[in-house]
């Protein structure tokens, strides 16, 4: 089975997902590579997460529902565009396909968009400054041979492009569920 990376595409970078666990905890939490330092989306993530608010325990159900330990690689410090990437991370997940950091993967997922509770992924603001610090990671992922595609809200595919991200990687996409296609 293939393993895939996720990434999420922020103004300050390329912010990885490393990996994401089921805890026995309070509330869901996110925490920079792997230690105690909780970042600032955390009360977002578990608002995304449980229900009534949130839509993860809602689409990928377990047996006993609970909460979750994200980690990312770099920090993620506000807004809602990582929403669609960890929407895909928890798919893969819940597929077993999810690559940890140091896991070898046959794809780079870069996604950016924040997802309503219908799913539909919305624009995001702030284009041509997430689209500059990805063009490195898309050359860098490039060089190494990986297959990489950009996952963006379909109505911020034209500002991405303007901002000089390669078309050919990007893919536009209304729903949570048509950017899991892509995947």
């Amino acid at each position: 089975m293939s393993k895939v990376r996720v990434v999420i595409a922020t103004t300050e970078g390329p912010a990885e997902i490393d990996r994401i666990t089921p805890e026995d905890a309070a509330q869901s939490v996110v925490c920079l590579r792997r230690s105690s330092q909780v970042l600032p989306i955390s009360a977002g993530y578990d608002a995304f997460v449980r229900r009534p608010s949130g839509v993860i325990d809602r689409e990928f159900p377990r047996a006993v529902p609970g909460v979750y330990r994200l980690d990312l690689a770099a920090p993620v410090t506000n807004g809602e565009s990582w929403q669609l990437g960890v929407f895909i991370a928890h798919a893969l997940v819940a597929a077993g396909r999810l690559a940890a950091s140091g896991e070898r993967s046959d794809r780079v997922i870069v996604a950016t968009g924040r997802i309503d509770n219908d799913l539909h992924v919305l624009p995001v603001d702030q284009a041509s400054e997430k689209s500059s610090a990805l063009r490195v990671c898309v050359e860098e992922q490039r060089k190494r041979g990986n297959d990489i595609r950009l996952l963006a809200p379909r109505r911020n595919v034209d500002e991405f492009i303007r901002a000089g991200l390669p078309g050919d990687a990007l893919v536009g996409v209304d729903t949570a569920w048509t950017a899991c296609a892509a995947v």
